[in-house]
């Protein structure tokens, strides 16, 4: 799990600790700031990242965290 430390206290998942990090620099443009709903498709897309791209990655290289079966392991493998 991803956590950052501030000195507000300990933010953690990942949409979460980019937003933080954007807004508090913001002369490095790092988030469309000034703009709420490009921002909020940039949220939408860090989530998308985070909540279906990193699990199916998660599936292929720690298959085993789900099955105890080798075989079943190699059909996630193939499957991601």
């Amino acid at each position: 799990m991803p956590a950052l430390k501030t000195e507000h206290g300990i933010l953690t998942e990942t949409p979460a600790i980019l937003a933080f990090i954007a807004q508090s620099h913001p002369k490095a443009a790092l988030a469309p700031l000034a703009d709420a709903f490009a921002f909020a498709r940039m949220q939408a897309f860090n989530s998308y990242l985070c909540s279906t791209v990193h699990v199916a990655h998660a599936h292929r290289m720690r298959g085993y965290r789900w099955v105890d079966d080798a075989a079943a392991i190699a059909a996630m493998q193939a499957k991601v």
